[in-house]
């Protein structure tokens, strides 16, 4: 965990000398740790934490409580939001969370509360896992200025998920384009391929 906060964030990055233990639930958590913190460049500072959750949360679903079990302690801190990686001992599947919340004034003049959905911030990552897109996001900021914005639109599953749908339509454009000389079998439902003149396609 350390070693990715280094990786993207280099000298914004402030590791505790001890990791400071903090206490959390024991019906989510055996041990929680704080292991620092990342000063972007737009002033806000985001905590780092490190949670060795216990064998009866189920770490595939369990998005809200693993995503919250840290809130009253970034908060009371006076951090702008926090990473968070849980993990259970002796498995190779870790989840990483995202969480922020913040006020300003939205488009109406009106000052609200902004926080990041339980849903849309989170990944799992690990052997067997799809861990490039969290990686790729990393990528991304590491490229940005880093500012608590470019956080958050980074790790937005919404936002990914509009990137892939246009890259996904982008590729549909392609493919039917009769220049790139693509062809699709007319029924998908057998395994014969009878696609017609497929030999004058080659």
């Amino acid at each position: 965990m350390a070693r990715i906060a280094l990786r993207y964030f280099h000298n914004k990055v402030k590791f505790w000398r001890t990791p400071t233990p903090i206490h959390v639930s024991s019906r989510l958590a055996k041990e929680a740790l704080s292991l620092g913190n990342i000063s972007l460049s737009d002033g806000e500072t985001i905590a780092v934490y490190e949670v060795e959750l216990n064998e009866k949360v189920d770490i595939e679903r369990n998005r809200h409580g693993i995503r919250d079990i840290l809130t009253t302690d970034w908060r009371n801190m006076g951090y702008a939001g926090a990473f968070v990686f849980g993990y259970r001992k002796n498995e190779s599947v870790l989840r990483f969370s995202y969480v922020s919340e913040t006020w300003g004034f939205n488009k109406q003049g009106e000052y609200e509360k902004v926080s990041t959905d339980t849903m849309r911030y989170t990944y799992l990552l690990g052997e067997g896992r799809g861990c490039r897109t969290a990686i790729d996001q990393f990528s991304t900021l590491k490229n940005s200025k880093q500012t608590l914005a470019d956080i958050t639109e980074a790790f937005s599953v919404e936002a990914l998920t509009k990137q892939f749908y246009g890259e996904l339509f982008d590729w549909y454009l392609w493919a039917i384009d009769p220049v790139t000389g693509v062809s699709f079998p007319n029924n998908t439902s057998i395994e014969d391929d009878d696609r017609e003149d497929i030999r004058n396609k080659d």
